[in-house]
């Protein structure tokens, strides 16, 4: 297992050295009954001294729904990663242009289908859930039976179905906020019952229930912490449209309470939409009507490569963040019957630096 830390200081991509670690998990040959001990396995061994020591952290968010072990690495200064001989140093940077009013959070829906991926409203991409995403609960998920067949969206990656997150990691609010964002469920419409939630712990499917909904009402919400990605379930128990109502809401430096809502469209068993590809709902910080546009140190528009994205605190081109990634995972649960993975019930990146 090789560990290694990665982020962006002063523009320029800083990463830290590479600790590798083995783990043995075996019984002794001696006593099958024994736990193994240091050395057995025939120079399989443990990690080497001074590369770090396996520790239990508390939780680092509230969406957490156990804690998973993780290997602190020896300390040591940060290096600078060279391209062609120089640092690699940011040139193109995201500012908030047009618009009208007060300072408010715009939700924002961030489209990786495309590299560099785009930051756009999140009405002008409904996700159809189709048959890759039928499956059937184990056991009760909220208001939703054991047994029941449902069309769902798995915290975990599955090719044919839209994979929807959450993300606080926009370079306006990592900049101009405070504290965490809330997100809450303030309309609901749809044929079925719909259940937002991650994945528990080990023998636990749910870990943090976020939303539910039923007929034409709903509830719930959570707190997310700035500069993170995280992935839940989505589930639908019937067929049909549904329109999902979020609103999120920051508090500005200054102390200022700012919100925007903004409505998801699932399209569960048929019909139009985004049915593959990878999709986070965030928001931006701006006057109503604004939008982000990407210019050089001249004024004139530019397009962003991977080290500018990294030096505004965003994820590249890509699908997923290269800056300071911490993946933070629940156990696995396979849905009984299905296709989908109930597993990875948060992914989080943080800045390293």
């Amino acid at each position: 297992m090789e560990v290694n830390a990665t982020g962006v200081k002063n523009g320029q991509i800083i990463t830290s050295n590479t600790a590798t670690y083995t783990w043995v998990v075996k019984h002794s040959d001696s006593d099958p009954n024994k736990p193994a001990q240091p050395g057995d396995g025939a120079g399989e061994g443990t990690a080497q001294p001074g590369e770090g020591t396996p520790t239990t952290p508390a939780p680092t968010s509230n969406q957490q729904g156990s804690k998973p072990a993780t290997v602190a690495p020896k300390p040591t200064k940060p290096s600078v990663t060279p391209a062609g001989g120089s640092a690699q140093v940011a040139t193109c940077f995201p500012k908030q242009e047009g618009g009208s009013g007060a300072v408010t959070l715009l939700p924002r829906l961030k489209d990786d289908r495309t590299a560099p991926a785009r930051w756009v409203e999140p009405e002008a991409i409904p996700f159809l859930v189709g048959e890759k995403g039928k499956a059937t609960t184990p056991t009760a998920i909220g208001s939703i039976p054991a047994g029941t067949k449902v069309w769902m969206i798995g915290s975990t990656q599955v090719q044919g179905v839209p994979w929807v997150g959450a993300n606080t990691m926009n370079a306006s609010v990592m900049n101009d906020t405070t504290g965490e964002v809330t997100w809450q469920l303030t309309s609901f419409s749809g044929p079925g019952a719909m259940e937002v939630f991650t994945s528990g712990g080990l023998g636990q499917p749910v870990g943090q229930r976020w939303f539910a909904g039923s007929g034409n009402s709903g509830s719930g919400a959570i707190t997310i912490a700035r500069n993170t990605h995280v992935h839940p379930n989505w589930m639908f128990t019937a067929p049909g449209t549904y329109k999902v109502g979020i609103t999120q809401s920051a508090t500005k430096k200054d102390g200022t309470r700012i919100s925007g809502q903004t409505t998801l469209t699932f399209n569960v068993g048929s019909g139009s939409g985004a049915n593959d590809g990878h999709f986070d709902l965030g928001s931006e910080v701006g006057p109503a009507g604004s939008k982000t546009v990407w210019r050089d140190a001249n004024g004139n528009e530019c397009t962003p490569t991977d080290v500018d994205y990294a030096a505004a605190g965003l994820s590249p081109g890509g699908a997923l963040a290269k800056t300071g990634v911490t993946p933070i995972t629940g156990a696995l649960a396979v849905l009984a019957g299905g296709v989908a993975v109930l597993g990875a019930g948060i992914l989080r990146y943080r800045q390293a630096l």
